[in-house]
């Protein structure tokens, strides 16, 4: 599905970023804040929307950034 005014290399970005996206929200420490396997595969689909878990994350107070 080819979206308009949008190249070839821009469409698999988004596509990839959007797998990473879907990839950290996998792993979260927290088993309960987890996808159920539906709604992966709906949001791999992009008929599920991943902006709550993603704000859901984010306002986590459990989220731990280790220094480098």
């Amino acid at each position: 599905q080819k979206q308009q005014g949008y190249t070839s290399l821009e469409i698999d970005c988004q596509q990839i970023t959007r797998c990473i996206q879907i990839g950290l929200i996998c792993v979260n420490p927290e088993r309960t804040k987890r996808p159920t396997m539906k709604k992966i595969i709906d949001m791999l689909q992009g008929s599920k929307s991943m902006d709550w878990y993603i704000s859901n994350e984010l306002s986590s107070p459990n989220i731990q950034v280790e220094a480098p």
